[in-house]
């Protein structure tokens, strides 16, 4: 009937703007989680001998520099259950020890 349309238009209209607004607010909380957590695991990657490549700003990815071969390196890293990143020597033979790292909202600093 029209008059139940009418209503259900009018309680959409009033419901999906406040929906949009909160999956927006969540994708930014989510967007400010990674950045910390990437920033953080830069950080203490740097800590542990293994550098950043570049210094440029970052979102959630960053290169690394790995004290050997970044192959090694991420076979060590899956033994002890870490999906470490990309070897970028697949992308330049030249960057034996390159490793693209990922950081995202759903890993814990602990892990």
């Amino acid at each position: 009937d029209k008059k139940r349309e009418a209503e259900l238009v009018a309680h959409l209209a009033e419901v999906e703007p406040t929906r949009a607004r909160n999956a927006l607010e969540k994708g930014r909380e989510m967007a400010e989680l990674s950045t910390q957590r990437a920033h953080y695991a830069a950080a203490v990657l740097d800590k542990a001998g293994a550098p950043r490549l570049h210094q440029a700003p970052f979102f959630r990815e960053f290169a690394i520099k790995t004290p050997g071969p970044a192959d090694a390196f991420v076979e060590q890293a899956l033994a002890d259950g870490i999906l470490a990143g990309v070897p970028l020597r697949r992308l330049d033979a030249s960057l034996d020890d390159g490793l693209l790292v990922a950081v995202t909202e759903r890993r814990t600093r602990e892990e």
